[in-house]
């Protein structure tokens, strides 16, 4: 049975999760996802820092939100009542607070 949506005509292997090239013997290019990154203390500080909004930002955090609220509340009534329900909202939840983050550190880490 075909997948239904926008992956439909790619295989499941297609699809599967790649390995990192490191991980493969394979040279990362610079598009690449690396599986971990050094910091200095600087950017630590820098990362853990609070950082006040600017007008254009809290615009753009407020968007951000309302797309992950919206994710959230049109896939809760599809998933089952148990942990791999609780999971998913988690990561909707993490993955809003990654996306701020990157807002609010001008997508420098």
């Amino acid at each position: 049975m075909p997948m239904p949506g926008a992956y439909a005509d790619q295989s499941a292997e297609a699809l599967a999760p790649q390995p990192y090239p490191e991980a493969t013997g394979q040279s990362a290019g610079a598009s690449q996802p690396q599986p971990y990154r050094a910091f200095d203390e600087k950017e630590i500080v820098e990362i853990f820092s609070y950082h006040p909004p600017t007008p254009d930002q809290r615009m753009t955090y407020e968007r951000i939100n309302a797309a992950f609220i919206d994710l959230a509340i049109e896939i809760a009534p599809f998933l089952p009542d148990g942990p791999g329900k609780t999971a998913a909202i988690r990561k909707l939840a993490d993955a809003r607070m990654a996306a701020n983050a990157a807002v609010a550190l001008g997508g420098k880490f």
